[in-house]
C-alpha cells in the first residue's frame, strides 16, 4: 500500500463519484484521518492487522465512546474493502487486514429520548410574537412530527412540503436516499403559520436564518443554529436541555407505541433496514406491547 493519506484521498474521491452526500464523505474523512495520523506518526504498515488492532487499543484508552470507536472501525473496514477491490482490478494481490480482527464491541444503551411533557412546555413558552418565535416553534413541530434528522430539516426547500398529500419529501438523506415522511395536523398548523409569516427572500431553503444586515433572512438556517436555538429556548422554558436527535427517538417510540407498523416507521426514518429499527427501538417500546397483550388476553377470556 502506498502512503495511507494518499490512498484515503482516492477513497474519498470514489465516495464522491458514488454521489454520496457531502456529510457522509466528510464523516469518512474525519474517521480515517485519525487512523492515518496514527499510522504515519508510529511509522506502521496500514495494511497489517496488528496495526489496526493497536490503533483500536489506543482509541479505547481515550475518553471516546464505544460508538465512536466502532464508527472508526466501520470506516476503516469500508476503506480496506475498497482498496481490496481496487487491487483486484489492477491484478494485484491484497490480504485484507480487517478480515483478521474482531469489531470493537458497542455497549447497548437506551436511546436518549426527549420528554414529551418538556416538549409541550417548550412549545407553550415560545409564543408567536415575532417571525423568529414562529420559526422556532415550527422547527420543534417539524422534528417531532416527521422524525427527520437535523441536517435533513435544514436541507428542506419550500417545494418539499406537500400539504395536500401530507408528506415531507426528504432529498438525499443519509445514505443518499430520498424518502417521504408523513405528518399530521399539528405540523400542518405550524407550517401554515410559518409560511404566512415567512419574509420575502431569494433563499429556497425552508428554514431561514436571522443573520447580520447583509444576510438578514437571505441564508438558510444551519444545523448548529438549530442546536443553539434549542439550547436558548430550553433555558427560557425552564426545562432540561433537549437534543435534536432525542426528538427523533421520541418520534420513533411514540409511533411504534401507537401501533404504526415497524416497517413504516423504518421507512419514514430512512433506516437501512427494518431489523436496524427493531434493534434500536423495539427493546424500549412498552405501551404498544402492553396494549396488544391486554387486548389478546381480553379476547381469550371472552371466548372462554
Amino acid at each position: 500500500m502506498n502512503k495511507i493519506s494518499q490512498e484515503i484521498d482516492l477513497f474519498l474521491e470514489s465516495r464522491r463519484a458514488k454521489h454520496l452526500s457531502v456529510s457522509t464523505v466528510s464523516w469518512y474523512a474525519q474517521q480515517l484521518s485519525t487512523f492515518s495520523r496514527y499510522v504515519e506518526e508510529h511509522k506502521l504498515p496500514a495494511d497489517d492487522p496488528d496495526t489496526i488492532e493497536s490503533f483500536f487499543i489506543a482509541q479505547q484508552k481515550t475518553s471516546l465512546s464505544d460508538s465512536t470507536v466502532h464508527a472508526r472501525f466501520r470506516a476503516i473496514r469500508a476503506f480496506m474493502r475498497w482498496f481490496e477491490k481496487r487491487s483486484h482490478r489492477k491484478r494485484q494481490s491484497f490480504d485484507n487486514p480487517v478480515d483478521y480482527i474482531d469489531a470493537p464491541k458497542v455497549a447497548k444503551h437506551k436511546p436518549r429520548v426527549a420528554n414529551p411533557v418538556h416538549l409541550k412546555k417548550l412549545l407553550a413558552s415560545i409564543g408567536s410574537a415575532s417571525f423568529v418565535d414562529i420559526r422556532d416553534k415550527f422547527i420543534v413541530r417539524l422534528l417531532w412530527s416527521t422524525g427527520v434528522r437535523i441536517n435533513e430539516a435544514c436541507n428542506l426547500t419550500l417545494g418539499d412540503v406537500d400539504l395536500v398529500a401530507g408528506f415531507v419529501f426528504v432529498r438525499d438523506g443519509k445514505g443518499s436516499k430520498d424518502r417521504l415522511c408523513p405528518f399530521g395536523e399539528d405540523f400542518k398548523t405550524g407550517y401554515l403559520e410559518y409560511l404566512l409569516n415567512r419574509p420575502a427572500t431569494t433563499c429556497e431553503k425552508l428554514l431561514l436564518s436571522v443573520g447580520g444586515r447583509s444576510s438578514y433572512y437571505s441564508i438558510a438556517l444551519l444545523p448548529n443554529g438549530v442546536r443553539q436555538m434549542l439550547t436558548r429556548r430550553c433555558v427560557d422554558a425552564g426545562i432540561p436541555q433537549i437534543n435534536p436527535h432525542s426528538i427523533r427517538h421520541l418520534y420513533a417510540i411514540e409511533r411504534l407505541n401507537n401501533g404504526m407498523a415497524l416497517s413504516a416507521v423504518s421507512s419514514a426514518m430512512g433506516h437501512t433496514s427494518v431489523s436496524f429499527t427493531a434493534a434500536k427501538y423495539a427493546k424500549w417500546v412498552s405501551s404498544g406491547l402492553r396494549r396488544e397483550y391486554d387486548k389478546a388476553t381480553k379476547n381469550q377470556k371472552d371466548q372462554s
